[in-house]
């Protein structure tokens, strides 16, 4: 193969998308870097794994987030000239909007 797209939510989250494209890496692979849809939550999480990833591996990554009409966290990557990249601050860089995601749908004590 030449090139793979590896979607986050597709192997179970960031962790084990961070192994397969260490594995991707070590075969020489490189990977488009998304997720199956998302906002800016979902945006902030694939620039991340994309930034982390070597130059020349890392075919391409998709701004999820500047197809939709409704931000959902305030400090999300944004594409500026075809480029995006992921926050320096904590975490994935983000600060979600409850107000506009609404009451959780489930809460874990």
């Amino acid at each position: 193969m030449d090139v793979i797209n590896l979607k986050i939510s597709k192997v179970d989250g960031l962790s084990r998308a961070k192994l397969m494209r260490d594995l991707c890496i070590e075969a020489g692979i490189p990977m488009t870097i998304e997720d199956t849809w998302g906002g800016d939550i979902t945006t902030a999480a694939i620039a991340h794994l994309a930034r982390s990833t070597p130059e020349k591996f890392c075919f391409s990554a998709t701004d999820f987030n500047s197809y939709g009409t409704v931000s959902i966290a305030a400090g999300a990557p944004q594409r500026v000239n075809g480029k995006m990249t992921a926050s320096d601050a904590l975490g994935l860089g983000i600060e979600p909007h409850f107000d506009v995601l609404g009451e959780p749908v489930l809460t874990v004590s």
